[in-house]
């Protein structure tokens, strides 16, 4: 059984990747879900969700990354 809250990343109805906080009481909730697995085929789990985003960022494609997880490129914002 799962202790506190867990992150694990998910497709959205958006198809986009998105971030589950699946705190233990609504685990069952989520039960069935289809989360992103590691090579082995297990669900990858993290202990927060700026470590699920970072993560993200790192392996996953960045057109598929939901908008609230992206990260910026600030230097397109700033006058040349």
């Amino acid at each position: 059984m799962l202790s506190g809250v867990i992150y694990k990343i998910f497709l959205n109805k958006e198809g986009s990747l998105d971030i589950a906080e699946i705190h233990e009481e609504d685990y069952v909730a989520w039960e069935g879900r289809d989360f992103m697995t590691d090579g082995n085929g297990n669900e990858l789990r993290f202990d927060s969700k700026m470590e699920a985003a970072e993560w993200m960022r790192e392996n996953c494609v960045p057109e598929l990354i939901s908008y609230e997880f992206k990260k910026v490129d600030w230097s397109a914002y700033r006058k040349k």
